[in-house]
C-alpha cells in the first residue's frame, strides 16, 4: 500500500471511529512520507482514542515543524499551528503521570537496580513520567534478585506515585557446591 493509500484507510476507519484500527494505519503512512496534514490526522486519531500523551507528543511535533519552516510557509500553516498548540495544552491537563520512586539505594551490593516501564528501560527515578491512560507495566531489574513487577491501571488526569521494590534476594544454588565428605 502506497502513504496516499495507507492514510485514506486510516481516514476511512476513523471516520467510522474505529480508532485501534485507524491510528496505527495513519503511522504507518506517517512514517512512510512524513507530511504535517498526515501528523496532525494521526494527533487527532490518538486523542479520540484516549492515548492522550502519545497524541500531545504528536501535537508538540507539529508546532515544532510549522516552528522551523520558511515565513511564507509558517503563515500558510498558521491555523495548524494554533490548533495543535491549543490541543496540547488542552491535552497536557488529562495527561496521567507517574512517580516511581526508587527504593533507598539505586544499587545493592552486587550493582545497578534497572527500572523498566513498558518493556523500556528509564534512565532515572523519582520524576514525573507522563504516559497515555491504561495498563503499564513496571518492573524492577537488580544483580542477586528476582525481577520485581507491578501492572497499573492508570486513567485520564491520574498522578499516581510507585514506590518500587526489589524483587526477593536468589539464593545461591547449593548445586554449584562441591559435594560434602563425610569421613
Amino acid at each position: 500500500s502506497s502513504p496516499e493509500q495507507l492514510f485514506e484507510r486510516g481516514v476511512a476507519a476513523l471516520r467510522l471511529g474505529n480508532y485501534a484500527e485507524a491510528c496505527p494505519v495513519i503511522e504507518q503512512s506517517q512514517i512512510a512520507e512524513p507530511r504535517l496534514g498526515t501528523l496532525l490526522a494521526l494527533a487527532d486519531c490518538l486523542d479520540k482514542w484516549g492515548k492522550l500523551h502519545s497524541a500531545v507528543l504528536r501535537h508538540e511535533q507539529v508546532v515544532a515543524e510549522i516552528s522551523t519552516l520558511e515565513p511564507a510557509q509558517r503563515a500558510y500553516r498558521a491555523a495548524q499551528l494554533e490548533y495543535a498548540m491549543l490541543a496540547a495544552a488542552r491535552l497536557w491537563r488529562s495527561v496521567p503521570r507517574l512517580s516511581l520512586v526508587a527504593p533507598k539505594a539505586l544499587t545493592t551490593a552486587e550493582g545497578e537496580i534497572e527500572l523498566f516501564l513498558d518493556g523500556a528501560k528509564l534512565s532515572s527515578t523519582g520524576a514525573e513520567v507522563p504516559v497515555d491512560p491504561g495498563t503499564h507495566h513496571v518492573e524492577t531489574r537488580a544483580p542477586g534478585h528476582a525481577r520485581w513487577t507491578q501492572i497499573l491501571e492508570v486513567t485520564p488526569g491520574e498522578h499516581r506515585r510507585v514506590e518500587l521494590q526489589l524483587g526477593t534476594p536468589e539464593v545461591a544454588s547449593t548445586a554449584a557446591l562441591p559435594p560434602r565428605v563425610v569421613a
